[in-house]
């Protein structure tokens, strides 16, 4: 199966393009779609997600009762620093530089990343909900703001198969012809490098929800409305029909 717009500049093929009209790149050829074996990995990346949490719960507060884990969560959403006069440990600001610095090299080095600006104010709203959403879950409420790197890394493992997960494959397989989107290696390594500097970030400033809810933020965005994500991830109503 033929792609349909270019990656690169997310111009449309004519149905008998090899390469791009407009920048040149080579039309890649994508395998066939098969809707069960998307929706099972999806599966098992979020039945996979959840045992991860479940351990983590249990490693934190020594129970397997719900009730005990919801008191974490309490514990955890009361440490939550709001104060705007944050200061980022000398650890995490190396973290955060190397992450980055990573994902920029992975991102422009397989062409993954490139330079196309384009604005979309709904998709803009529904891109900052759910960075709302992954930081108070990922880091208010599975991080206190002296988590060991243990849960640190667990919360890691669990933000990736999030991406991984039946929410994205959703979108992945309706929205777009490059349907192993969020199972590519690439975009994987992206994805990791983006949840150890929010991780980092939250860490290394005493637990400010703020600080780690911006930097996911801005580095979302850029990806989408300047680094060609937008044409990866389109998730237009029509496309669900």
């Amino acid at each position: 199966m033929l792609a349909q717009t270019c990656l690169n500049c997310g111009n449309v093929y004519a149905s008998d393009s090899i390469f791009c009209r407009r920048c040149g790149t080579e039309r890649p050829q994508y395998s066939e779609y098969s809707p069960d074996t998307e929706y099972k990995h999806a599966q098992l990346c979020t039945a996979a997600q959840g045992i991860l949490t479940g351990l983590q719960l249990y490693i934190v507060s020594g129970s397997v009762n719900p009730l005990d884990w919801i008191q974490v969560f309490m514990v955890n959403l009361r440490e939550i620093d709001l104060d705007l006069t944050f200061e980022l440990e000398e650890w995490a600001k190396y973290a955060v530089g190397l992450g980055v610095i990573f994902a920029a090299v992975v991102g422009f080095g397989t062409k993954a990343f490139a330079w196309n600006p384009q604005f979309d104010a709904e998709y803009l709203a529904a891109t900052t909900v759910v960075v709302l959403l992954e930081e108070t879950w990922f880091r208010a409420v599975m991080l206190g703001d002296n988590a060991t790197g243990l849960e640190a890394v667990l919360v890691w493992a669990q933000w990736i198969l999030y991406h991984n997960g039946l929410l994205h494959q959703k979108y992945a397989v309706k929205s777009f012809d490059n349907q192993h989107f969020f199972q590519d290696p690439v975009n994987l390594l992206v994805t990791a490098a983006m949840g150890l500097v929010c991780i980092a970030v939250y860490l290394g400033t005493g637990g400010c929800i703020l600080a780690s809810l911006a930097v996911n933020w801005v580095m979302t965005c850029t990806w989408l409305f300047a680094l060609n994500g937008y044409t990866y991830v389109d998730i237009e109503l029509s496309k669900f029909d």
